[in-house]
């Protein structure tokens, strides 16, 4: 019995010390004009820009009128996704994104996107929460 609990306690040590540290990593300049520079090169984009508070990573991407929703929805997704690719370039610690996943940064921030025209009209608005899989569009 005694064995058991030592063993329990050992692999909770080693989970509290090697998965769950709960420090946020930093969102360097460096990681935002990367992905800024992505997104500037895709059609219609005419100014991105990224503004880190806390643990939120807030997006915006202006564009021509010229665009659907669901083309700014593609922007807004590919901007997401480039944000956590600059993440895992600038820090080797966290994971870059895959097909079921937008990066590890996003472990540890929440996003908001917005894809506005030259108007400044909505044409997309999401949020994808600290943890979640995907963006949750309005």
């Amino acid at each position: 019995m005694v064995k058991h609990r030592v063993y329990v306690g050992l692999i909770l040590l080693a989970l509290l010390l090697t998965g769950c540290s709960g420090k946020r990593p930093e969102i360097t300049q460096q990681m935002v004009d990367f992905a800024k520079d992505v997104i500037s090169g895709y059609d219609h984009v005419i100014e991105a820009d990224a503004v880190i508070k806390d643990d939120v990573i807030s997006l915006a991407i202006i564009t021509s009128y010229a665009i659907s929703e669901e083309y700014a929805k593609q922007l807004g997704d590919n901007f997401v996704r480039a944000m956590g690719a600059g993440a895992a370039i600038y820090n080797k610690e966290l994971n870059g994104p895959a097909a079921d996943s937008y990066g590890g940064v996003y472990k540890h921030y929440t996003v908001h996107i917005g894809i506005y025209n030259v108007a400044e009209e909505d044409v997309a608005v999401g949020t994808m929460a600290k943890g979640a899989s995907r963006i949750r569009w309005q």
